[in-house]
């Protein structure tokens, strides 16, 4: 955590990672899921870039991936990584929510371009990892 990825003249930056990150009741759909909340700081430099939960997934260690859905919901969590178009020196900062599965092991958030490209990774710690 806390490395930066530099991409189209920005930075993206893990500062955080929490699993489960919610209370059950706010669990993904599906049997056995549960929430992997990462909290990602991108700031773009002279041109603007694209911010999005899709640009993010995490992997197992027998390559197993659990790509971060288009979230649309405002409501949680909070403060919310956006979707849309970081402004020439802004940042943005916040919680995107992939959806894992329960006690699977999980060793990265992997940071893709728009095209799906792998930009770079974060190895999760352990606590977390499963």
């Amino acid at each position: 955590m806390g490395e930066s990825v530099e991409w189209q003249g920005s930075r993206t930056t893990v500062t955080a990672v929490r699993r489960p990150l919610g209370r059950a009741s706010q669990a993904p759909p599906g049997p056995d899921k549960e929430w992997l909340g990462v909290r990602a700081k991108t700031c773009a430099g002279d041109v603007s870039v694209e911010a999005g939960w899709y640009l993010f997934a995490a992997h197992g260690p027998s390559s197993e991936r659990y790509p971060a859905p288009a979230w649309d919901d405002e409501r949680w969590p909070r403060p919310q990584y956006p979707q849309g178009t970081v402004d020439p020196g802004e940042c943005v900062d916040g919680w995107l929510l992939i959806p894992v599965v329960v006690a699977a092991p999980v060793t990265t958030v992997r940071l893709s371009d728009p095209d799906g490209i792998p930009l770079g990774e974060w190895r999760l710690p352990e606590e977390v990892g499963g």
